[in-house]
């Protein structure tokens, strides 16, 4: 005995929006020729094209929310790992400033244990120099004048020498002694090998 199978009726071949877009304007010149006078031919084209641009526009309509639906997801994943990201790096600063003032109570430089070393370490550079006072108070010696304007700047290495003597970095003026500079003391970091 022969089993009937029924076939599904073929669906119209997919056509992309840019082969839609030149029948409709086919279509409108069509029209223009025949001066809007619809024929048989024309109306079953008309049917036929409105019925594919429909499918276009449906298809074309859930790729874009499709996208829309993946790029906001995207940015609150994105907004969730950046905070929790922050909040990691907020909880190893107050660690580390934990470490700091237990090392510094201790007076040691290293806590070693079985697998890290914690080393409490001085920040490379030279320390950072405050002028306390506006630069044309400065003794000329500790100052550069850069021309054809002049511009007085401060001289960092010569005021650094300068405050690392005995009594440096003060000026007398009439009126008592005025501090011109000083140097910030050094900043320390953790560093765990």
């Amino acid at each position: 005995m022969e089993t009937a199978t029924a076939t599904p009726p073929a669906e119209p071949p997919r056509r992309t929006l840019y082969e839609l877009t030149g029948d409709a304007l086919a279509l409108s010149d069509l029209l223009e020729t025949t001066e809007g006078e619809v024929t048989e031919e024309i109306d079953q084209w008309m049917t036929e094209h409105a019925a594919a641009l429909c499918r276009k526009s449906d298809g074309i309509g859930f790729y874009i929310k499709e996208q829309e639906a993946v790029a906001k997801a995207c940015k609150e994943e994105a907004a969730r790992l950046t905070a929790r990201a922050k909040s990691s790096e907020n909880r190893i600063a107050g660690m580390k400033r934990v470490v700091d003032h237990a090392m510094v109570a201790l007076g040691v430089e290293k806590l070693v244990g079985t697998i890290f070393t914690i080393a409490r370490q001085k920040s490379g550079g030279v320390p950072k120099l405050t002028l306390l006072v506006p630069t044309d108070v400065l003794p000329a010696e500790y100052v550069d004048v850069t021309t054809p304007a002049p511009v007085v700047t401060p001289n960092q290495d010569r005021l650094r020498a300068w405050l690392a003597t005995e009594g440096g970095g003060v000026v007398v003026r009439e009126g008592g002694e005025i501090r011109v500079a000083r140097l910030e003391d050094p900043t320390y970091t953790i560093r765990i090998r």
